[in-house]
C-alpha cells in the first residue's frame, strides 16, 4: 500500500512545474541566523524540484513541532508572499503541497523509525509520535480523501505507539 501511495504522489510531483530550486531538506537545523540575517546551510542535496516540497519540509519539521494550524497560517503567508514573485495558482499550490508533504511525512517516519530501531538510536523515537500526528492531519485534508488505508494505518500505528509508552 505504501509503495503504491509513493509512487502516486511522485507522480503528483511529476506534474507539479519542477524548474525551481529545491533546499530538499529544509528544516529549523538548517537555519542559522548571522549578524541579524537568516543564512542556509547544508544545501549539498539542492536540486530543481516543486515549490511545496521545501515549505512542506520546513512546516513539518520534527524538531519544531508546529501545530497544524501554524503550519495552515504560514502556509498561507508563503502563498501571498509568492504571489508577489510570480504568479502561482494557489488551488494548485494547495494540492501540491498536501501531496508534497505526505510523501515528506513519510520520509519522516521512515527515517526516524529506522534510526531508532535498527540503528539503535533512541533520540529519534521521542518523534515518530509527533509525525503520526502531523501525518493524521494531512491525511483529514479533502486532498487526501482517497487514502482511507493510509489513514487506518495511521491511527493503528498511533495506538501500537501509544501502548507501548
Amino acid at each position: 500500500m505504501l509503495i503504491y501511495l509513493t509512487i502516486f504522489l511522485f507522480g503528483v510531483w511529476g506534474k507539479a512545474p519542477s524548474n525551481f530550486f529545491l533546499h530538499r531538506d529544509f528544516q529549523c537545523r538548517n537555519l542559522m541566523v548571522h549578524h541579524n540575517s537568516v543564512r542556509f546551510i547544508d544545501f549539498q542535496g539542492g536540486r530543481l524540484g516543486p515549490l511545496a516540497y521545501d515549505l512542506a519540509s520546513l512546516l513539518l519539521d520534527p524538531y519544531a513541532g508546529l501545530p497544524l494550524s501554524v503550519q495552515d497560517h504560514l502556509t498561507v503567508v508563503y502563498l501571498e508572499a509568492l504571489q508577489q514573485e510570480i504568479p502561482y495558482n494557489p488551488d494548485q499550490f494547495r494540492r501540491e503541497y498536501v501531496f508534497l508533504a505526505l510523501q515528506r511525512n513519510l520520509q519522516i517516519l521512515g527515517a526516524f523509525a529506522f534510526l531508532s530501531q535498527v540503528r539503535q538510536k533512541p533520540f529519534f523515537a521521542q518523534f515518530l509520535r509527533p509525525a503520526l500526528v502531523s501525518l493524521s492531519g494531512l491525511l483529514a485534508k479533502s486532498e487526501a480523501a482517497e487514502y482511507a488505508g493510509l489513514r487506518h494505518l495511521t491511527t493503528q500505528s498511533r495506538q501500537e505507539l501509544e501502548k507501548r509508552s
